[in-house]
């Protein structure tokens, strides 16, 4: 939208608009720059704004830079980053902790399931790989992809994820 109304806006003007930076902004973390990624991963954090879609330079991508989904939106997107947000804001309160830790973790839960959809999309829209993150936190990974039981252990740091099941397009890690 921002890009359609600065087209009409230049179309419109005698003089084209300038743009500054007045200040960066400390509270985001690493945007992603890249003109392709390798690959991309779905993975979202209670405390972070930035978009749920993180690259294989592990920097968040603007959703703009993304296909649409349906309906020329980005809904499903932002519709499985907030359910995501509020699974984790359950499991961080310790109301629901044992619910939402299952609905982040379990790649069979309905969160993870939609997610893996959105994955599934947006990788045939881009051509790149896109794997969904799976959430650990009590003990360690098992060297076994949970969803299809092959190895997945991954000895390539440089991807940023210790675990990666190429098959599955899910990726993890070990919290500690």
């Amino acid at each position: 939208y921002c890009r359609e109304w600065l087209s009409t806006v230049t179309e419109l003007s005698i003089k084209k608009p300038e743009f500054r930076l007045v200040v960066k902004d400390y509270d985001t973390t690493k945007i992603c720059e890249c003109r392709e990624s390798s690959f991309y991963v779905l993975k979202a954090d209670l405390y972070l704004i930035e978009p749920p879609v993180i690259c294989s330079c592990q920097g968040h991508v603007p959703l703009y830079r993304l296909p649409k989904i349906r309906n020329d939106e980005y809904f499903d997107v932002l519709q499985w980053q907030k359910v995501y947000k509020a699974c984790d804001q359950l499991f961080m309160d310790g109301t629901g902790e044992r619910y939402g830790y299952k609905m982040m973790h379990n790649p069979q839960s309905t969160l993870a399931i939609n997610g893996r959809k959105v994955c599934s999309f947006l990788e045939d829209a881009t051509g790149k790989a896109f794997y969904y993150f799976l959430f650990k936190f009590y003990g360690k990974n098992k060297n076994n992809c949970p969803v299809c039981g092959k190895n997945w252990v991954n000895h390539d740091a440089s991807s940023g994820y210790a675990y990666v099941c190429h098959s599955c397009r899910v990726v993890s890690k070990d919290l500690s």
